[in-house]
């Protein structure tokens, strides 16, 4: 009879553990953004299709099954885990479930929807990061969700490095190339290749 003249390590088997929630990660992702149009309750976008969108995304992922799909029901600090520095520190707890109230009402009202669609879900991609209303998946769900806006506003979907660029800008007000260079490591030439495709799209204007 074989047998393999190698064990599994906690390491090895930490590893394999992860690749698979990565994997998990990038086919959960894919499949959301194939489903768009059918998150959408009679083209709204509520907390009931926000809390799906969580759902799918981080199936397989978490560590929790019960923080799929669900509101954080503890607290949550971003941070470096090897030097302990906290950088971001989300809302309490218990005041996630009011402040998403009012971000999906925001969404419905008359101002989001008389704003530019690109600078709506860029706006919402911060607020929601900004809230973190989940243990984990934020960021994904972010960015899917202004996927979505842009999908029924009727508009193209950025990438996820457009949609930092137009977080940027509506921070500053504004965006250079030579930030855009620093933000992603890009040559000069990959840099004015992004700000050129956000020019087509009318997402930015350029200064005379």
């Amino acid at each position: 009879m074989f047998k393999p003249n190698y064990s599994i390590t906690p390491d090895i088997l930490n590893n394999l553990i992860k690749t698979a929630e990565a994997k998990a990660e990038v086919l959960n992702y894919l499949k959301v953004l194939e489903d768009l149009p059918k998150l959408a309750e009679h083209e709204k976008i509520t907390e009931k299709a926000i809390l799906k969108i969580h759902k799918l995304l981080t199936a397989d992922v978490l560590e929790n099954p019960a923080d799929c799909g669900a509101y954080r029901n503890r607290q949550v600090v971003i941070g470096n885990k090897l030097t302990g520095v906290i950088t971001f520190r989300p809302p309490d707890t218990e005041d996630v479930p009011v402040l998403m109230k009012e971000f999906v009402k925001w969404l419905s009202s008359k101002d989001a929807s008389e704003t530019n669609p690109v600078l709506t879900a860029g706006i919402s991609h911060y607020e929601f990061v900004r809230i973190h209303p989940f243990i984990d998946g934020n960021g994904r769900t972010a960015r899917t969700l202004a996927s979505l806006i842009l999908y029924l506003r009727g508009q193209i979907a950025l990438t996820e490095r457009q949609m930092r660029i137009v977080e940027r800008i509506n921070n500053s007000g504004f965006i250079t190339n030579k930030t855009i260079r620093e933000m992603f490591k890009l040559s000069d030439e990959a840099a004015l290749k992004e700000i050129k495709k956000l020019l087509s799209a009318g997402v930015v204007k350029s200064e005379d």
